[in-house]
């Protein structure tokens, strides 16, 4: 199973592509985020949150959330610099990449002939999408139409493969019936993408969490029941249920952050776009806060949405500073950053009773921020390099502090927080 990297900014809005398995709960992203088939009649065994069950649905969400924000990044740039444009195949050669992570994952399950015959199907459903916002782009009804049917084919294709591989544990009529509702989701999203409607930040957003998290949970339920050796322990353990909702939202924080961002650059950071997108990605900054809260009390999450709030700001300083080539005010944002680390350190070695110590959080945060610079330097300079780097800041980065303090605040409180 890989997990694979963090980076950072780029250009988009839209929300496109997601999966949708057996599993029609919407969830609230500031929460546990789905629920899985997981066998009654077998006592789950203790595993740990990097192991079996927990590792699995972990892995699954990161590539989920990121085929959703790369999907939307890749098609907004499509829609900005034209589907032919070096822009667009560079964004969705990085979403061809996430397209083959989830394979290999795949594959790593049920076999190479298992992985390919999904890695063609998915790429059939996104190029499905892309057909369709090309058509509603240019006023075509017709050929919108007809993208809309090429997706019900695939529901069907879909939900018969999906049957066949866990063994009927997700039945095809179940992931058919819940792929309707994506699909329908991803058409609005669409449609206000193309009309410039500002709304779509938010469905973006609520495209990777009200849908992912119980996807892969679904997924990998249906795995573990089908496979309890090799996939021991439970998705839905308190412990595990904390790793994933934290891997969603810290995903999202990464990819709204970019858009965000990429959107100030483009349209100006005194824009309404700016400001939709960045009203957005404070929605994810409260959500992550309220997780932090439903921890260690209101008083812990105002602190953390605050220092939360303030890292987002020295970002967006730094990246006004690096495109007005005002370096000294750039230095200054990363000074900033560098004592921010330090307050966040400490801040989350209190929270977690010394579980995560202040000196390691700063460490990791370093190179976080140095990542996140590459990234932001790639974007203004307008280098195809950002859309990989993005990639990387999400799945290299996020799911594994996310492991960091799921696991930190199950050894303070096992009985709270067990994994299993």
């Amino acid at each position: 199973m890989r997990t694979r990297r963090i980076g950072k900014i780029v250009a988009g809005v839209l929300a496109v592509g997601l999966f949708a398995a057996a599993c029609s709960s919407s969830t609230d992203s500031s929460t546990s985020t789905g629920a899985s088939t997981q066998p009654s009649s077998t006592a789950p065994q203790a595993v740990g949150l990097n192991e079996g069950a927990p590792a699995l649905v972990q892995t699954l969400t990161d590539q989920l959330d990121s085929h959703v924000y790369l999907a939307a990044i890749a098609i907004s740039t499509g829609l900005s610099a034209g589907l032919d444009s070096p822009e667009f195949t560079a964004a969705a050669t990085t979403l061809d990449t996430n397209s083959q992570d989830l394979a290999a994952s795949i594959a790593s399950v049920y076999g190479a002939d298992a992985g390919d015959q999904f890695l063609a199907l998915w790429r059939k459903h996104i190029g499905f999408f892309v057909d369709y916002t090309a058509a509603k782009a240019g006023g075509d009804t017709k050929a919108a139409d007809k993208a809309l049917s090429a997706l019900d084919n695939y529901r069907q294709d879909f939900g018969a493969f999906i049957d066949s591989a866990t063994g009927g544990k997700l039945p095809a009529d179940a992931v058919a019936e819940s792929l309707q509702m994506h699909v329908n989701s991803l058409v609005s999203a669409i449609d206000a993408a193309v009309a410039g409607d500002p709304a779509v930040f938010d469905l973006i957003y609520e495209a990777a969490t009200m849908h992912m998290p119980g996807t892969a949970s679904a997924l990998a339920g249906g795995i573990s029941a089908q496979m309890p050796d090799e996939f021991p322990g439970s998705v839905e353990s308190p412990g595990s249920v904390l790793q994933q909702t934290l891997t969603n939202q810290l995903d999202s924080h990464v990819y709204l952050a970019a858009i965000a961002i990429s959107t100030g650059l483009s349209a100006g950071l005194d824009s309404p776009e700016f400001t939709a997108a960045a009203t957005t990605l404070d929605t994810n900054s409260q959500d992550l806060a309220a997780s932090i809260a439903s921890v260690y009390g209101a008083d812990a999450g105002d602190q953390f949405l605050a220092l939360w709030r303030k890292h987002i700001g020295f970002f967006v300083d730094y990246t006004a500073a690096k495109a007005g080539g005002d370096t000294k005010a750039a230095d200054k944002a990363l000074s900033a950053l560098d004592n921010y680390r330090q307050d966040f350190g400490a801040f989350i070695d209190s929270a977690t009773g010394g579980k995560l110590p202040a000196d390691a959080v700063a460490e990791s945060l370093q190179m976080h921020v140095n990542s996140l610079v590459s990234a932001i330097d790639a974007a203004v300079a307008g280098d195809p390099a950002v859309f990989d780097l993005i990639y990387e800041a999400a799945t290299m980065h996020m799911p594994g502090t996310a492991s960091a303090l799921a696991g930190g605040i199950s050894a303070q409180m096992p009985d709270e927080f067990p994994t299993t």
